[in-house]
Order: C-alpha cells, then structure tokens, then sequence
C-alpha cells in the first residue's frame, strides 16, 4: 500500500524527475535493440545448456572459469567477480553442482586466502563431460 503524497512532495518529485536527462529518441533506440540482443542470447545460451547438458548458464560459467583459472581454482570472491555474480547466488549455484555430484570445497573463511572452489574437484569425469559437451565449437 502507498503512501498518500503531499503537494510539496509532488512538485518536489516533478521537479526531480525534469532533471533528469533521458536517452535522446536515437539512443532509446540503440539501448533498446543492445537490451534485445543481451536478453535473447542469454536465453537462448540457458535453453541449449539445459537441453544439451542439464545445467545452467551460471553453473557453466562457474565450471568454465574454474577450468580457465591458475592452478583450477579461484576463492569464491573471485569466483563471484568473474561469474557476474552475487555471493549468495554462487553459493547456492556451488551447493547445487556439489548435490549434483560435483565434489566442491566449502568456501574459505575471509581471512584465509585459501582457494574456496576449484577446478580438479569441480570437473569430476561428469562435470568434465558437461563442460565439454555444452562448450561451444571453435
């Protein structure tokens, strides 16, 4: 439920929102045709590796960053940087690739610098087949 607003608060809020710079007509356009293709791909990527090899975008993301890291492993801080993703989410990816067979470390407490998840034990022969299977050709 909202809030009534006062006539200040609407003119204040009118006032704000006339400063504010929107994107010219030709910019929309280009935002809009760039936000397209993002949402798209992305669906479609998510689709071909649920269908080809059972797991999502983020899991093979997070399976594919391991694999590409020094020595295969990264701290789950890092992991999260170079997935886009949030902590929280991560871990609940990492707790569902560990259910799903895929032996992973728990995460490091933040004063050690141990690595929290890596790759050895992350590409299990299935893990390695999946990966493998849902990489795209070059």
């Amino acid at each position: 439920m909202s809030t009534p607003t006062t006539s200040a608060q609407r003119s204040d809020n009118t006032a704000h929102s006339e400063s504010i710079q929107w994107l010219s007509s030709q910019e929309r356009e280009g935002w809009l045709f760039i936000s397209s293709i993002i949402f798209n791909l992305t669906r479609k990527l998510e689709n071909q590796l649920q269908s080809e090899a059972g797991i999502s975008f983020v899991e093979y993301m997070v399976l594919a960053m391991l694999s590409e890291s020094k020595d295969h492993s990264l701290t789950m801080t890092e992991l999260a940087v170079t997935t886009n993703t949030l902590p929280a989410r991560l871990s609940r990816v990492v707790a569902r690739l560990e259910k799903d067979g895929e032996p992973l470390p728990p995460p490091a407490p933040p004063s050690v610098q141990k690595p929290a998840a890596s790759a050895s034990a992350t590409c299990s022969p299935q893990a390695s087949r999946r990966c493998r299977k849902s990489h795209p050709a070059t």
